[in-house]
C-alpha cells in the first residue's frame, strides 16, 4: 500500500506539472501572437530567435516547475499546518481544496485572463487594419464582418479561450456549460486543422517547389521560421488580400 501511494502521489505531482506547462505554453503562444500584430507593444526585433525562444522555454517549462515544486516542498516539510495532499483523496490529485485553488486554479485563471486580454489585443489590431486596408466598407461589410469572425474563431482557438468554460465549471454546475466546454476543447484540434491547413500546405507546396534553385533562395526559406504567431498572420493576410481582390 506504501508502494502504490508513492506511486499516486507522484503522478498527481506530475499531473500538475504538466497541466501547468500546457497553460504555461498557452499563454506564451498568445503572447507571440499578440506580438506579432501588435508589434508596437514589443520594443525589441520582431524575429522569433534563438534568445526569445529560450525566454519562451524557461516561461514555459520553467515557471510551472517552481509552483510545483513549492507545493511539493510544503506538502512534505513540517514547518507549516498547509497541506497540498497530493494523491490523499480518490484520485491522484490534489486533495485539500485550498491548496487546489492556491496553486493550481489561481495560475491557471492568472493564464485564461492573459490569454484574453492578448486576444483582445490582437482582434482589435488585425480589425484596425482591416478597416485601413477595405476602401469600400460599404459594399463589402458582409464579407469584412465574415472574415472578422472567422479570424476571431482563429485566434480563440490558439489562445485557449474555450478554456473559460472550463474555468466557471466548477462554479456554475451547469449541464450545459458542461457540454459546451467538452465539444469546444475536444474538436480544438480538428478546428485548428481546419483554420490552418490552407495556409500551411500553401507553406509546404512553396518550399517543394522552390527546391533546386539558388542557394540564396535556399538560405531565405531556412530564415523564413514558421511559426504558430506567422502561420495566424498568413492565414489573416490572405484572407484580406482575396477581400481586396474581389
Amino acid at each position: 500500500m506504501t508502494h502504490l501511494s508513492t506511486v499516486c502521489r507522484v503522478m498527481a505531482a506530475c499531473t500538475h506539472y504538466f497541466w501547468l506547462v500546457s497553460f504555461s505554453w498557452m499563454a506564451v503562444i498568445a503572447f507571440d501572437v499578440c506580438r506579432v500584430f501588435a508589434r508596437s507593444i514589443y520594443i525589441p526585433s520582431t524575429r522569433f530567435d534563438t534568445a526569445l525562444f529560450a525566454v519562451y522555454s524557461l516561461i514555459g517549462w520553467g515557471l510551472p516547475v517552481v509552483i510545483v515544486g513549492v507545493a511539493v516542498l510544503v506538502d512534505n516539510c513540517n514547518c507549516t499546518d498547509f497541506e497540498v495532499g497530493y494523491g490523499e483523496g480518490e484520485y491522484c490529485w490534489i486533495h485539500d481544496q485550498t491548496a487546489f485553488v492556491t496553486f493550481f486554479l489561481t495560475p491557471v485563471a492568472t493564464a485564461i485572463v492573459f490569454n484574453i486580454v492578448c486576444f483582445c489585443i490582437a482582434f482589435f489590431s488585425v480589425h484596425y487594419n482591416v478597416m485601413k486596408n477595405n476602401r469600400n466598407l460599404e459594399n463589402k461589410s458582409f464579407s469584412t464582418s465574415k472574415r472578422q469572425l472567422i479570424m476571431s474563431f482563429r485566434l480563440a482557438s490558439i489562445m485557449g479561450v474555450t478554456w473559460v468554460f472550463g474555468l466557471a465549471q466548477p462554479f456554475a454546475n451547469n449541464l450545459v456549460i458542461d457540454y459546451i466546454f467538452t465539444l469546444l476543447n475536444a474538436s480544438q484540434g480538428i478546428f485548428i486543422f481546419a483554420s490552418f491547413s490552407r495556409i500551411l500546405f500553401a507553406e509546404v507546396s512553396k518550399s517543394w517547389r522552390s527546391d533546386g534553385k539558388s542557394s540564396e533562395s535556399s538560405k531565405s526559406r531556412r530564415d523564413n521560421k514558421t511559426t504558430v504567431a506567422t502561420l495566424t498572420k498568413s492565414s489573416v493576410e490572405a484572407d484580406n488580400s482575396v477581400s481586396l481582390d474581389s
